[in-house]
């Protein structure tokens, strides 16, 4: 199965450097749905609690 960026990713910032035994967060998902329709269906459904980072 091949993957193709979408133009979103997902961040969490840590307050320290990761360590032994840190979670690390990643997520894969097999779909047939178009790119577009893709992201509208998961990751824009209108409930989302998230915003931009800002660079230091």
């Amino acid at each position: 199965m091949a993957g193709e960026y979408l133009g979103l990713a997902q961040v969490y910032s840590l307050s320290d450097e990761p360590g032994h035994g840190a979670e690390i967060f990643s997520l894969l998902r097999g779909s047939t749905l178009e790119p577009g329709a893709y992201l509208d269906a998961f990751f824009d459904t209108g409930h989302e609690r998230q915003g931009a980072v800002e660079s230091p």
